[in-house]
């Protein structure tokens, strides 16, 4: 079986209510803004945990500050979910995404590996992304600039 036919024969084995579930968090990503951060908890269950490169177990408020550190310091914030990939586990995606900070400024890209609840909740979403391979990141002093602007920006979020 091609990977065409086996990502279609599981999106089939999904239930509507999880297909919904997972079309709503898609677009509630692709239209984040300041004024929507706090409806991010119609996603995620309360206890959700998270990975990210900005800390390693994190909570559903960490994750609310993360967002709203980049809506707020983004001139022109715009992430945009490339793929939504099926998993063999019928309660887990991959989200295939790009963010873009400010409009002249280079996408960085990632995935997330996001598991759902029998009740189509969020309990956990592991983000993938290395900062590392961006073009300003491989200059020693933009290195330096990024890192200083990260502990600036996130210190609160860094543990």
């Amino acid at each position: 079986m091609n990977n065409s036919k086996f990502a279609a024969a599981i999106n089939a084995e999904k239930p509507k209510n999880l297909k919904r579930a997972i079309e709503d968090y898609k677009s509630y990503l692709e239209r984040l803004s300041k004024r929507s951060v706090p409806m991010i908890e119609r996603h995620f269950m309360p206890s959700a945990k998270f990975k990210d490169p900005f800390f390693v177990d994190g909570d559903l408020d960490q994750r609310k500050a993360l967002l709203n550190i980049l809506c707020h310091s983004a001139g022109a914030l715009k992430i945009t979910v490339i793929e939504v990939l099926q998993s063999s586990n019928p309660n887990k995606v991959y989200f295939k995404w790009a963010v873009r900070l400010e409009k002249d400024m280079a996408e960085l890209e990632g995935v997330s590996e996001i598991v759902f609840d029998h009740n189509f909740m969020i309990v956990s979403q592991d983000d993938y992304w290395d900062s590392a391979s961006t073009v300003w990141a491989a200059n020693p002093i933009l290195r330096w600039a990024f890192r200083r602007g990260k502990k600036k920006m996130f210190g609160a979020l860094l543990r």
